[in-house]
């Protein structure tokens, strides 16, 4: 299972009566004025995020450039985790572009991806001239109008890609020029596995492969691209690729292989990851629910928490009791909820429940705030008069971060362990 939009209309009719129960059970009577700006400002934000990330989910688009044999249709299939292109040598495969509708059906998912024809071939699939590629990527980028542009580049040819870097550039600034927007482009560096020395794969820390990539990384970034600030994605690692941090045609640099089976994939999951931080909030969903790659779900799935706990924080600015905070109980099971999806789970009120449940009674009554606050109190003293908007985003943060950790690791930590851990010095 996963995130299906069929259920949304369901959970949200399970929030709204949830809601309606948890002012009737308090045990004061809440000022109207407080019950319509948590329904309008609190819940309505969580509404729009459930809104943009799942109602107006669609599928993201790719567009693919790069010469012939330099591993194109390899990357699609590595992308998508699955054999969706025809994967040709030598000779282009694709005399035009070529639309791949990618169908996920058990994860409600679906990708659109822009197989552009190689750039620079003398000769087309059937012998005929070809036609100026520039064009047609030009062309194709106006038409499709893609989220990210992936410009593939064999590893080996590094060497000889100023051309190809040329080409980018000079499509990019006519799609400025027509469009006034561009699509981010992240360079991709295909067939690492083929570096010497070949037969060390995979590569690891400190070794041959490792390092030699690592000299490509640098030499493109610096000698061809000309970038003067970039940062690795993983400090600990910079082989596994540069973002670039200043004002660049290019967001960012990633080596990637698609090695025969049974090898796996290599940095794919770096690259996945990537392309989900510059596409549009509305393609993410489908984007990374259908690689079904935990590590990648759980990180979206702690962003998302994060917002919720920032909207929750918008209780501060009511003169709400902390003893009222059961109010925000619904936000968090609609926050659980989606987790819970995410994670590949029904998105529904009984899987936020299960939860629940399993947490105990003090998370299912509304976290026990009150509680969880004076035992951070043994570490942080000046809550010893907290404010009510931090208490909220300090809870319902530690309920989301709970239910990460109960959905994507199998593991049952309370929800009071997060928040004390984070009041620890």
């Amino acid at each position: 299972m996963a995130i299906d939009k069929k259920q949304v209309k369901g959970l949200l009719g399970s929030i709204d009566g949830l809601f309606e129960q948890v002012l009737h059970a308090m045990p004061i009577k809440v000022p109207m004025e407080v019950v319509q700006f948590i329904k309008d400002k609190v819940m309505g934000a969580a509404v729009d995020e459930l809104r943009d990330l799942v109602v107006n989910a669609r599928p993201p688009r790719l567009y693919l450039m790069g010469r012939s044999g330099h591993g194109k249709s390899t990357l699609i299939n590595a992308l998508a985790n699955r054999e969706v292109a025809v994967v040709g040598h030598v000779e282009p495969t694709t005399m035009q572009s070529e639309i791949h509708r990618i169908e996920f059906p058990e994860v409600h998912a679906a990708w659109e991806i822009i197989d552009s024809r190689g750039i620079f071939e003398a000769m087309r699939p059937d012998g005929a001239p070809g036609r100026n590629a520039v064009e047609q990527v030009q062309e194709d980028i106006l038409k499709h109008k893609p989220d990210v542009i992936l410009h593939a580049i064999a590893a080996r040819e590094t060497r000889s890609m100023s051309e190809d870097v040329r080409v980018g550039k000079e499509v990019r600034e006519l799609i400025k020029r027509k469009l006034h927007v561009v699509p981010p482009t992240v360079i991709v560096l295909t067939q690492t596995d083929l570096l010497e020395p070949a037969r060390e794969w995979p590569p690891t820390p400190g070794g041959r492969k490792m390092t030699r990539i690592k000299e490509i990384l640098d030499f493109v970034v610096v000698k061809i691209i000309g970038a003067k600030a970039f940062e690795p994605f993983d400090k600990a690692e910079p082989a596994y690729g540069y973002k670039i941090t200043e004002e660049s045609f290019v967001s960012g640099v990633i080596p990637v292989a698609a090695p025969a089976p049974p090898e796996p994939f290599w940095n794919v999951e770096q690259l996945s990851e990537c392309i989900g931080q510059l596409i549009p909030k509305e393609a993410q969903l489908d984007f990374f629910q259908a690689q079904q790659r935990k590590a990648l779900l759980k990180n979206v799935a702690l962003n998302m928490v994060d917002r919720f706990a920032t909207t929750a924080a918008l209780i501060g600015s009511t003169p709400l009791p902390i003893a009222d905070m059961l109010l925000i109980t619904p936000l968090q099971m609609l926050m659980v909820a989606m987790v819970g999806g995410l994670s590949c789970r029904s998105m529904t009120i009984g899987t936020a429940g299960e939860f629940m449940g399993a947490s105990g009674a003090t998370v299912a009554a509304g976290f026990a705030l009150r509680e969880v606050a004076r035992q951070a109190m043994k570490f942080v003293p000046f809550l010893g008069a907290p404010v009510a908007g931090g208490i909220a985003y300090s809870g319902t943060r530690a309920v989301g971060r709970s239910a990460v950790s109960y959905f994507f690791l199998g593991e049952l930590r309370q929800p009071q362990e997060f928040m004390i851990d984070e009041a620890r010095p």
